[in-house]
């Protein structure tokens, strides 16, 4: 004959100890549902108290290894994502060092805990923000170096272009519905329903704010189209790394500058074009101008540049076959010189 010894031990509560010949079990929930995690694996158990009907699935099956890590104090398998992944709400990428950052919806760093987090419960929508930041990287650094291309030609006035919004809509996120075990364990469905309530805050903050910048296009298009102004902004590239990409850049501002006022004032016969940067002395901390090349541009010899086909124009080499003061060297070194 054999004897069964099972003794049941309550923590508090909805969760027990059961002991027995074959080893310990934990069980938690209240009579008729309650889910109980042993040696075999992890069993959701459901029934009609006093009817004996009653239904058992289970939910994780634990292996050999998993046993042995238990056996040595490790921790139990993880059932679902950290807490941490709930947190996560942008991806920054640095494209001057390469260091991302995982920032919650506030704009705070949560750190290389986070980073692994997502790594590995989020890795593909990981590599795919990157590469996207990647992509809008590289498109402006193609247009830093390509400026020129866009260069009227003398005889040809400037129409307006409008500006497109190319920033995607956001997408409304995919809400947490709520599982069976949810519904019998209040917790679980609290928390549900505060990851959806953070998720649709998200979601409406990222939305409102990419209304409000299609907004503010829109109006600075429209300022354009009735002031018929034109803008040109330029950002100094103060890495040493990058001079040749800044040299470029300078002198494709000059062709492009010097074709817009051909362009927009047929009368014009000579165009003078002085490109300077500012730079502080060390001696007074005081900010002064200091001229890196001039150019003098007449109509007639500015004609003779092929305006169908700037992609082959070196913008360096086109401003040295006009009356250029420069003092430069061949990697974009330049030296202050006087103005015409």
């Amino acid at each position: 004959m054999a004897f069964r010894f099972r003794r049941t031990v309550s923590i508090f509560p909805g969760v027990r100890i059961n002991l027995g010949k074959r080893g310990v079990s934990v069980s938690a929930g209240v009579r008729g549902a309650n889910v109980t995690l042993g040696r075999n694996g992890l069993y959701g158990n459901v029934g009609i108290p006093g009817s004996g009907m009653s239904y058992r699935k289970r939910l994780l099956k634990l292996n050999k290894a998993g046993d042995e890590a238990r056996s040595t104090g490790s921790a139990a398998p993880s059932l679902a994502a950290p807490a941490e992944a709930e947190e996560i709400a942008h991806i920054q990428l640095n494209t001057k060092k390469g260091d991302i950052a995982i920032l919650d919806a506030d704009g705070n760093h949560l750190g290389d805990a986070a980073l692994e987090v997502a790594k590995t419960h989020a890795r593909q929508h990981l590599e795919d923000t990157l590469q996207q930041q990647v992509n809008i990287h590289n498109r402006i650094m193609a247009t830093i170096s390509s400026i020129h291309w866009d260069t009227p030609a003398p005889d040809h006035f400037p129409t307006l272009v409008a500006e497109p919004f190319d920033a995607p809509e956001p997408e409304a996120p995919a809400l947490r519905t709520l599982d069976w075990l949810a519904y019998l364990c209040p917790a679980r469905r609290r928390a549900f329903a505060g990851s959806n309530e953070r998720k649709g805050q998200l979601y409406q903050n990222q939305h409102e704010q990419w209304t409000q910048e299609k907004l503010a296009l829109e109006q600075r298009e429209f300022a354009r189209a009735t002031e018929r102004g034109i803008g040109v902004s330029v950002k100094e590239l103060s890495d040493t790394a990058s001079r040749k990409l800044y040299m470029a850049h300078v002198h494709g501002m000059g062709i492009r500058l010097v074709g817009e006022c051909f362009a927009c004032a047929p009368s014009v016969e000579e165009v003078i074009l002085s490109a300077f940067t500012q730079v502080v002395r060390a001696d007074t901390g005081q900010t002064e101008d200091r001229y890196i090349y001039s150019v003098k541009v007449h109509r007639n010899a500015w004609a003779r540049i092929h305006f169908g086909n700037l992609q082959a124009v070196d913008p360096v080499a086109a401003l040295a076959a006009f009356e250029l003061r420069r003092d430069m060297t061949k990697t974009g070194i330049f030296t202050a010189i006087k103005p015409w």
